[in-house]
């Protein structure tokens, strides 16, 4: 039985934008923050949504001239709502999603594999690709840039196509397999015209596994199409976020950019008509909840790729003691006896280096960050370094960063911006900062890694597992305490009357690292009603965390020029330092992202 889809919920009571499928995270900006009672209220957010999405693509697509030709020109020109929800809901080719895995592509004198007689086929169309999404998959149309100004300014409609694999400028054949609100996902059939970056894919699974996006570009393309989706997020989020005064640096990589992922989750189904021999065992198809068999995985450490060979062997062995399939695990560990483990109770090891003594002058910052860039690369550490290094344990099932090459760069930057914020608080006479909050603290990467700057050291997490991993962690370490609880009520943690932790806010940095959904306005009024001196939001989610900050924005904690502080009265006021991507994930579109406040008065 094929796993049944996990619906994205959102703090915010807000659906994911056109669909989940594609891992976009946008949000209306006029809808009402409460959870949607009715399928028509629903329906009602898709056609605000839509329009948001429609006026994306064409702003981004069309070059400043022929933005000026359209003149007021409706990007689809609809007359109202229902007309809207009729073209929406009414594609123009049916979609024919047919099973990789079925009784007939696995009957034993598969006769019928790839018979095309035995099923329906999808239209193939040729597609032009005008972007490439945050999510890594190509928009398209089936007008090429100067045919889709004609249409529009003729009044007539575009459909949409998102295709995977593919890149800007792309000519490309591909099949319909679903359709959704507004546009078709389709399977990329072959390219007809390729781009100029367009590179050979290394992994020989690329096309068919939905685990990487971006293999057929160089790494450079790469970091720079992670750095173009940060400021993507932050401009549909607020026009003004991206200026003059604020910028998204360039991402910073990955000393790996194969080899990296300490952590695999494969997966396999059981069904009663397969034979257990043809069972695959790896990652879902593209496109599809269906498993493609995977012996090995490039982005995978030799370890872990170790593990995986193991694993596949000893479930075969033992399919009967399963009933309908199961979600594998492989982390590598630092042992002493063993590199990696199966069992998701079993406790892990894993190492993380940084900098010994912090030093805020930018020279030096930038030596010893091209020098940890060494710390885990191939060719090992050769600099002249004084590291320090933290053993972290904690259960194979826990939460811990799967790129460890690049944590000591992170680490190391979170520490470095916390030291400009507390440069700049004493050069306008604030008192030095002495404290940090780690909420969402996890095992203790952040808390552990930059306690060696601070006074006192608290990190709060809601899982018991982890607060105990993270205490015996920081045995040793007598300026660290770790507590059990919803990051929402740490405030009052670190205010105890009684004077066991009492933080000054003016003196206290607070690092948060919310899950890929982002923080919710709970946990943000609180975090600036206790007002620290600096705030450091790390994020998978780049889209959530665009959201958390405009939050902040719009409810006038976070200024975007800061020279604009005359209504602050007492309210705690915000600048963006610094947008600084990391990137955890190569070849694939996810990025890390670090964002850093800084209290101005």
């Amino acid at each position: 039985m094929l796993a049944k889809d996990k619906k994205k919920v959102d703090p915010w009571g807000l659906p994911s934008a056109l669909d989940p499928d594609i891992h976009l995270y946008y949000y209306p900006k006029d809808i009402n923050v409460e959870k949607f009672s009715s399928f028509a209220e629903k329906k009602h957010q898709k056609t605000k949504l839509y329009d948001q999405i429609i006026n994306l693509f064409f702003n981004s697509i069309l070059d400043p001239d022929q933005m000026e030709n359209m003149g007021d020109t409706k990007f689809l020109n609809f007359s109202d709502k229902t007309d809207q929800e009729k073209w929406c809901q009414n594609p123009p080719f049916t979609a024919v999603k047919n099973y990789i895995v079925s009784r007939e592509t696995v009957s034993t004198n598969n006769q019928n594999l790839n018979d095309e007689s035995t099923s329906v086929q999808p239209t193939t169309l040729m597609l032009h690709v005008h972007k490439v999404m945050n999510n890594g998959y190509g928009l398209a149309t089936t007008e090429n840039s100067e045919q889709l100004v004609n249409t529009l300014k003729a009044g007539d409609r575009v459909w949409f196509y998102v295709v995977p694999f593919t890149l800007k400028n792309e000519i490309v054949y591909a099949q319909v397999v679903e359709n959704n609100w507004g546009y078709s996902v389709c399977d990329l059939k072959s390219v007809e015209t390729k781009a100029e970056n367009r590179i050979d894919a290394p992994c020989k699974y690329f096309g068919k596994c939905s685990g990487c996006q971006l293999q057929m570009i160089t790494y450079k393309d790469q970091l720079e199409f992670k750095q173009k989706s940060v400021e993507f997020s932050f401009k549909h989020e607020n026009s003004n976020f991206i200026n003059s005064e604020i910028v998204v640096n360039e991402v910073i990589g990955s000393p790996k950019q194969f080899g990296y992922r300490t952590k695999l989750t494969p997966h396999f189904d059981l069904f009663k008509w397969m034979p257990r021999e043809q069972t695959s065992i790896g990652f879902n198809y593209i496109n599809r909840r269906e498993v493609l068999d995977i012996e090995e995985c490039i982005i995978g450490t030799p370890h872990v790729n170790s593990g995986l060979t193991e694993t596949r062997k000893i479930t075969k062995n033992n399919f009967d003691t399963f009933k309908r399939g199961a979600t594998l695990l492989i982390r590598q560990t630092e042992s002493l006896n063993e590199t990696f483990v199966l069992k998701p109770k079993d406790m892990v090891t894993e190492t993380v280096s940084t900098i010994s003594t912090l030093n805020i002058d930018e020279q030096i910052y930038n030596k010893q960050m091209q020098l940890l860039d060494d710390l885990k690369s191939e060719k090992g550490f050769t600099g002249d370094l004084d590291t320090v290094s933290y053993k972290f344990q904690f259960q194979a099932s826990s939460f811990f960063q799967n790129n460890n090459s690049v944590l000591p760069k992170l680490v190391h930057y979170v520490r470095y911006q916390i030291g400009l914020a507390n440069k700049y608080r004493l050069e306008t006479k604030f008192p030095e900062i002495k404290y940090l909050v780690d909420a969402y603290c996890g095992a203790g990467l952040f808390a552990i890694g930059c306690s060696s700057d601070f006074e006192k050291v608290v990190g709060i997490e809601i899982s018991k597992e982890s607060i105990s991993n993270a205490k015996n962690n920081s045995l040793g370490i007598k300026n660290c305490e770790f507590y059990q609880g919803d990051a929402s009520n740490i405030f009052e943690k670190v205010k105890q009357t009684d004077g066991s932790i009492n933080f000054s806010p003016n003196q206290t940095a607070v690092i948060i690292d919310p899950p890929r959904k982002g923080s919710n306005p709970q946990f943000l009024n609180q975090l600036v009603e206790y007002a620290p001196a600096v705030i450091v939001y790390v994020a998978c989610g780049v889209p959530a965390q665009a959201r958390d900050i405009n939050y902040l924005v719009r409810n006038g904690s976070v200024v975007l020029n800061p020279t604009e502080t005359k209504n602050a009265e007492n309210k705690p006021l915000y600048k963006i330092s610094s947008i600084q991507p990391f990137d955890l994930f190569p070849q694939t579109f996810h990025v890390e992202n670090v964002v850093t406040l800084i209290r101005i008065n």
